[in-house]
């Protein structure tokens, strides 16, 4: 149980602090592959849980000195708080906060300490808004499954002063009863002797009315805007998951499940140069087909001796980041010869968040470009399905997918 003063900021009018340790931030220019930006981020988080736990009970006990004072090394590493009564170089304040953006800090993850309106600082409620500026934010409503590293938000989002504010650096658990790392949190509840680091299990709320999980901030993905994420040109293999991609169709759309494609050198109903295909099993029963620029879906309502079913042809990409992202590319048809058009779509985690339909014979297509905010295993599927028949539906869809702020 933490105090019952609020985890909030008596901060001193600052200036912004840049923390720019950044120890795997990749060159502009560089395309990192998707194995690499999970390994790494996945590296940082690992580092945040560890440097957060070193200093619990079980570890290296750091609590306030004198006790029940508010003295803490985490206020005196920002310069923050008032140095009275506070030994060892300490300042005072409350620090729930203070800890926790100190465990990043040294954990290598880039924010700026301050007092602008996206900065971290000492009010518990500065992660709420630093998440929501930068898309790191995710409501406990919203379903997302907090990873290790994040940082727990609890109580008031927008109220300086509200006794209920704390964070605490996730650890494990479930994302509605979470085990974390708390910076001020009380050592013997109910009988209080002091306040410090400390490791908690199924940490709902603080005790303090109106002081419930309200959801999580994400430490920032080491990967600058504009760096290369994921093309499916360059990304385009016959191996299922390689550079992120996977490449499938949905078998009841608009439904978003999704099923795998199986590959083939060659397809016989398709003897173009780009003979390496994703297409439905057995060959030559279905026209949904995948390959490295283009796509071509199914529809029922065609006798032309295929299966008659709907399918969308899908090229599934999976994100290793956290954080904005735009996808940008080319929707055109690339068979003019006939049919009734087609209909690109971009679904988002089963949310379509882009839709164009193209006629028949427009081969110049459209060039497009969305921003969207990802997490760590988000989907993104590029969807290609027909109007009423799929006769000449080869389609050109082309993407890329770059970090954004």
């Amino acid at each position: 149980m933490r105090r019952l003063l609020a985890c909030l900021s008596f901060a001193l009018l600052l200036p912004s602090v840049g923390i720019v340790d950044n120890p795997v931030a990749l060159a502009a220019n560089q395309t990192p592959r998707a194995g690499d930006q999970l390994s790494a981020a996945q590296d940082m988080r690992a580092s945040i849980v560890s440097i957060a736990e070193s200093k619990d009970q079980n570890n290296a006990q750091i609590v306030e000195l004198p006790p029940k004072s508010n003295c803490n090394p985490y206020t005196a590493h920002w310069g923050d708080g008032q140095p009275n009564g506070c030994t060892n170089g300490w300042r005072k304040n409350a620090w729930c906060a203070d800890f926790a953006a100190w465990v990043w800090q040294q954990a290598g993850v880039s924010f700026t300490y301050g007092n602008r309106a996206d900065d971290i600082n000492a009010w518990s409620a500065s992660f709420y808004a630093w998440g929501v500026a930068h898309g790191r934010w995710h409501a406990l409503s919203s379903g997302y499954a907090p990873q290790p590293g994040d940082v727990a938000v609890y109580g008031s989002l927008t109220i300086p002063t509200a006794a209920s504010g704390h964070v605490a650096i996730y650890v494990s658990g479930n994302a509605s009863s979470p085990n974390v790392v708390n910076g001020d949190w009380a050592v013997n509840w109910p009988n209080v002797l002091n306040y410090g680091v400390r490791y908690q299990t199924n940490e709902i709320h603080t005790g303090v009315p109106g002081s419930g999980l309200a959801g999580y901030v994400s430490p920032t993905a080491p990967i600058p805007p504009g760096t290369m994420l994921a093309s499916s040109i360059n990304g385009y293999s016959g191996t299922q998951g390689l550079n992120g991609w996977r490449y499938g169709y949905y078998p009841s759309p608009p439904n978003t499940s999704f099923k795998e494609l199986k590959y083939y050198p060659s397809f016989p109903f398709d003897p173009t140069p780009a003979t390496q295909v994703w297409i439905e099993s057995p060959a030559g029963s279905y026209w949904t087909n995948i390959t490295r620029t283009a796509q071509h879906p199914e529809s029922r309502s065609d006798n032309d001796g295929m299966v008659a079913t709907d399918q969308w042809a899908v090229r599934r990409w999976t994100s290793s980041y956290d954080g904005f992202a735009t996808i940008s590319g080319r929707l055109a048809k690339a068979d003019t010869g006939g049919g009734d058009g087609i209909v690109g779509h971009i679904v988002v985690d089963g949310k379509v968040v882009w839709s164009k339909p193209l006629a028949f014979d427009d081969a110049v297509g459209v060039h497009f470009s969305v921003r969207v905010a990802l997490s760590f295993g988000s989907t993104v599927d590029f969807g290609l399905g027909p109007n009423q028949t799929d006769n000449f539906d080869k389609t050109t869809f082309t993407a890329t997918i770059r970090s954004s702020t």
